[in-house]
């Protein structure tokens, strides 16, 4: 099982053992509400440490920014192939979380997002602003696996239409790999 899978899995347990018992025992604050905003501060804080281990010269402050719209822009897409851990794996194989990094192609920023790709979205903002270039990445790898499904989308965040071959999309599962515990160790921690 992938690590949001178990996390979710652990919220939906927390959620069950949080709703049960008599209204006698809980407080006046609804239960169901507190469960999910524990979880997200939870996850934040793992990709705040993650960003700050791959790119230390980030800096807290910016990292938390990077965090909160990965968060932000994965929820909005609803896909559940779309993790926090799958844009964070994007963004570390495009930019090495390196957020002023333009290619010889003309790619920009984090999610190393196209300009003729940014402009057909609309988004507020510079192409190179932290959050919209999250946004604009996150918007054409939820596109790309809709249409595509998983392995195809992926490729294609890289390819575009014309994908060769699925060594990015593998690069891409190998840095999840190391995002995501093995099942005898989220055992061990669980």
């Amino acid at each position: 099982m992938r690590r949001d899978q178990w996390l979710a899995m652990g919220a939906a347990i927390c959620l069950l053992a949080l709703n049960s018992g008599s209204e006698a025992h809980r407080d006046s604050t609804p239960a169901v509400s507190a469960a999910p905003v524990v979880l997200e501060a939870d996850a934040r804080a793992e990709l705040v440490a993650r960003l700050s281990q791959r790119n230390p010269r980030l800096g807290s402050v910016r990292a938390q920014r990077i965090a909160d719209a990965v968060l932000r822009c994965t929820a909005e897409q609803n896909i559940p192939e779309l993790t926090p851990h799958l844009m964070l794996a994007v963004m570390f194989k495009e930019s090495d979380a390196r957020p002023h990094v333009h290619s010889p192609k003309g790619a920009i920023g984090l999610m190393q997002v196209m300009p003729y790709m940014y402009k057909a979205f609309d988004l507020p903002g510079g192409i190179a602003h932290l959050e919209t270039n999250i946004e604009a990445g996150c918007l054409v790898l939820a596109d790309n696996i809709r249409r595509l499904g998983y392995q195809k989308g992926v490729s294609a965040y890289f390819w575009g239409n014309q994908i060769q071959n699925t060594d990015y999309q593998q690069g891409v599962d190998e840095i999840l790999r190391d995002f995501v515990p093995e099942p005898s160790e989220a055992a061990e921690n669980g």
